[in-house]
């Protein structure tokens, strides 16, 4: 049992590698996956943005 003065979730999940005990993991890393996903979306999106102002800068350029 771990406790903290800090506080924290009553629960949490501990993994370990049955053939390594030594190593042992807290949780699964679910934060991680998170922000990596929403930096992914952000970047995608902006990419695409920027190629549909630039679509439209060149159509307009076309025009005049």
């Amino acid at each position: 049992m771990c406790n903290s003065s800090a506080g924290g979730s009553e629960r949490a999940e501990i993994t370990y590698d049955p053939v390594n005990p030594d190593t042992a993991m807290i949780g699964r890393r679910t934060t991680g996956w998170l922000v990596f996903g929403a930096v992914l979306i952000l970047l995608t999106v902006s990419a695409l943005l920027a190629g549909v102002a630039f679509a439209v800068v060149g159509m307009v350029a076309l025009a005049l």
